[in-house]
């Protein structure tokens, strides 16, 4: 696992962990806060010993001093316990993540790459002791990969975050340019969001990747088309489209799902809550006779991804029809016309 070597943490030593954690990155945001800066970049300027503290006021300083012990603590006792216990954690959601990519080992490690940086950045996030860090880190490690996910994959919907910010971003550019009637460009509309460094890195990711779908097949009708369905277009000052994308509609025909295998796919392409254990309960598992678990959907969902994935990058010479197909996605598609 990179090198990192997995140890247990009791529950003892994560709460003490997890004390250290609330009180000094609440003091390193306050800091920050008061030399102008990001976390991240008042963090590294601490540790590397670059702060400048010159233009601080005495009370100032005095504040900055007091809060150091506090802040170092979080690094000296928590960094490396806290990244070696959650090696095990890491490890697991890669792997699993990996799973379907055509290249597990290289992939794996990227994936790894970024649950680390998960975990880095719950460290020095965590300020709320009554979340449980266990779940803090969980879901930063789920959406680092699955970050990377949507980078690397051709089938693969955005994050609920990506997608929101997607759609904020076209609100916010279409507002800006009707109030100032003239173009406005990308980099204008990020500043009035005032996004966070992460934030702007997922918006990038998301729209660089939605553009560069539609450039390796530039047969597409357009541009802002996409396969998600929930997933909005670029914004290309014309309308917006909000569609499945007809090659990927084609590589699930092709794909020749099992009953359960494509209410599970498209469910998942067009999610509601709860939709999981709906769609269980629907199905009985032939091996034991009993209804699908959430554990089974998901795996189920994992292999359906897989087939059309395959089918996808390697279309078979002859295409297959499917009204079944074609009527579930007109009559999901339709819930979220805009």
């Amino acid at each position: 696992m990179n090198g990192i070597r997995h140890v247990t943490l009791n529950a003892s030593e994560l709460q003490e962990l997890q004390a250290i954690m609330s009180k000094g990155n609440t003091l390193l945001r306050e800091c920050a806060k008061m030399m102008n800066m990001a976390n991240g970049e008042f963090r590294g300027k601490l540790f590397n010993k670059k702060l400048d503290t010159s233009k601080l006021s005495a009370e100032q300083v005095q504040k900055f001093t007091d809060a150091i012990p506090f802040i170092m603590e979080v690094r000296n006792k928590c960094e490396h316990k806290l990244i070696n216990g959650f090696a095990k954690m890491v490890y697991k959601q890669a792997k699993a993540a990996a799973s379907n990519s055509t290249d597990p080992k290289n992939t794996m490690l990227e994936f790894e790459q970024e649950g680390t940086l998960g975990i880095l950045e719950c460290i020095y996030g965590y300020t709320d002791t009554k979340i449980q860090f266990i779940t803090y880190a969980w879901r930063a490690v789920r959406r680092h990969i699955n970050r990377n996910i949507n980078r690397l994959n051709p089938f693969c919907p955005l994050t609920n975050e990506a997608l929101n910010l997607v759609q904020d971003f076209d609100k916010v550019k279409t507002n800006m340019r009707l109030k100032m009637n003239r173009f406005v460009n990308s980099q204008e509309v990020v500043t009035a969001m005032c996004l966070t460094e992460e934030q702007k890195d997922i918006l990038f990711s998301a729209n660089a990747k939605m553009i560069n779908e539609f450039q390796d097949r530039p047969n597409q009708d357009c541009i802002g088309e996409d396969y998600t369905s929930q997933r909005r277009g670029v914004d290309n000052d014309l309308h917006e489209v909000n569609v499945i994308r007809k090659d990927v509609r084609q590589a699930i025909k092709d794909a020749d799902l099992s009953g359960v295998e494509l209410n599970v796919l498209l469910a998942d392409m067009f999610p509601y809550i709860g939709w999981k254990e709906d769609v269980a309960s629907k199905f009985i598992n032939p091996n034991s006779g009993q209804r699908y678990t959430r554990a089974n959907i998901v795996n189920i969902l994992e292999r359906a991804k897989k087939k059309v994935r395959e089918v996808y990058l390697f279309p078979p010479d002859s295409q297959k029809e499917s009204l079944v197909v074609d009527q579930i996605f007109e009559e999901m598609s339709g819930k979220f016309a805009t």
